[in-house]
């Protein structure tokens, strides 16, 4: 997760509990539900997708980002290789999709890997912190890189 979206994150969060805890009796019941849903949906946001979880395998590739759960076979990848993030490719953090029909699974900033899944022609980019050593782990059990 980026340290600048935690910070932004945490402060609508407080000054929402502020709101309802100072301000609550002023308001209507229906502001306060409506804050209450607010501040509910940002702190699922938070913390369901400050997170990209990737496990590699001998045979597959799963990761998991908030609720979405994907899996790929690592002899079905090809077109492997580190890249870096491009804000233009994707328009911002979270899972997008770039025009290229590329789905971006982002939680950070920095380098991720790319691949493509041979089967379904899935494109996928994955952000995290270790690129070399998940890219390694992809070709030396099986998967094909870019030529």
């Amino acid at each position: 997760m980026q340290p600048i979206f935690t910070i932004i994150n945490v402060v609508v969060i407080l000054f929402l509990f502020y709101t309802i805890l100072v301000y609550g009796s002023d308001y209507g019941t229906a502001s306060l539900v409506v804050l209450g849903i607010i501040l509910a949906i940002i702190l699922f946001a938070v913390f369901n997708f400050a997170w990209l979880n990737i496990q590699v395998t001998d045979t597959f590739i799963a990761f998991r980002f908030g609720l979405f759960k994907k899996q790929f076979y690592i002899k079905n990848l090809v077109d492997v290789e580190i890249q870096k993030y491009d804000l233009k490719r994707f328009g911002g953090y979270g899972i997008r999709k770039s025009i290229k029909n590329e789905t971006g699974f982002v939680a950070r900033a920095g380098e991720g890997v790319y691949f493509r899944d041979k089967h379904s022609d899935k494109k996928i980019f994955l952000s995290t912190s270790k690129p070399e050593e998940v890219y390694t782990q992809l070709i030396e059990n099986g998967a094909l890189e870019k030529r």
